[in-house]
């Protein structure tokens, strides 16, 4: 397999400033050092593992990886910048605008330049990770990116473009409302509208 659960810590078990989290993080680390150095016997071979990256959910990255750059400091409002959103790169920041998604991206260019921490995280103190770009180790988890991110604000911005193509002398509300039935309608000939009881 190539994904491995470590442990399960409901949010608010995290403890004060997190530090159940971190000293599960910390024991997690010692045990993957472990699987690396000594391995594990299974049927008289030894296996050794090594730890080649570490996926979750955005705020669970932020958290164990003491990240700087996250996406808790994207803008609120037009114009704000608050210190850059990507531990991969330095979007967000003040010269480099995240929108751009370009060939010629800004961003682009700044890949793996500053580490996204004040320290390094306890996982990259025993596991290999890529001296050019160590906060690469940390993976995007891509079904919560897209449902809680780039790709909710993308569907968002697309929805708002499709009621344009409705008649435009109507109100927004009736606009609005014709194109929930739109929906409604795709779904039932998609199967995929369910109903609750």
């Amino acid at each position: 397999s190539t994904r491995f659960l470590g442990f399960v810590l409901p949010r608010n078990k995290y403890g004060k400033n997190a530090e159940r989290l971190h000293r599960l993080v910390d024991f997690m680390s010692q045990e993957y050092s472990l699987l690396q150095s000594h391995g594990v016997k299974v049927h008289g071979e030894t296996w050794k593992l090594v730890v080649l990256g570490c996926a979750g959910d955005l705020p669970f990255l932020a958290k164990t990886a003491g990240l700087t750059r996250t996406y808790a400091h994207g803008p609120k409002r037009l114009g704000q910048r608050k210190g850059g959103l990507c531990h991969w790169c330095l979007a967000g920041t003040e010269s480099v605008p995240f929108e751009d998604v370009g060939p010629t991206a800004k961003w682009c260019e700044t890949l793996g330049q500053v580490d996204p921490w004040v320290a390094l995280p306890s996982l990259l103190r025993v596991a290999p990770y890529n001296p050019a770009n160590p906060g690469d180790f940390y993976k995007f988890d891509a079904w919560h990116c897209q449902h809680l991110g780039l790709g909710r604000t993308f569907m968002c911005s697309a929805l708002v473009d499709l009621v344009s193509f409705f008649d435009g002398h109507l109100t927004e509300q009736t606009q609005i409302n014709r194109f929930s039935c739109f929906v409604v309608f795709f779904c039932f000939g998609l199967f995929l509208f369910c109903f609750s009881a």
